[in-house]
């Protein structure tokens, strides 16, 4: 029979990841590097694809997923403006860090805090 380990005891005081010599967004002129620095620097996401979540905390590996549609809360109609043709394609397998940043901030930001952070973030780079 195996032994039961106890889970880990929480900390007092949360450890923050504090980048060092990382690139920035600033020195790429590519839209798709560029999102995709965004992506890992201000989107939560997990490396434990059991806790992840379909569109609101993906595995690290489907950060450049797009979805469809934004979710919506129930009762609450999506509403999009579309301008001319749009084109007709299958979003469920469509992988673009540019498209899956932009998507997620459109509506898909965990938090006001969150949505400050990168607004000051991106303001900066």
């Amino acid at each position: 029979m195996g032994t039961i380990s106890a889970p880990p005891e929480r900390r007092q005081r949360p450890v923050v990841p504090a980048p060092v010599c990382t690139s920035m967004p600033d020195g790429y002129t590519g839209s798709e590097k560029r999102a995709k620095l965004f992506s890992v620097y201000l989107r939560p996401w997990v490396l434990d694809a059991r806790w992840a979540t379909q569109g609101r905390v993906p595995h690290i590996t489907d950060l450049n997923l797009v979805h469809a549609e934004p979710e919506a809360e129930p009762g609450e109609a999506v509403r999009r403006r579309l301008r001319g043709k749009q084109e007709s394609h299958d979003a469920t397998a469509l992988r673009s860090f540019d498209q899956a940043w932009r998507a997620y901030i459109r509506g898909q930001v965990v938090s006001k805090h969150a949505k400050q952070l990168i607004v000051q973030f991106m303001a900066a780079c």
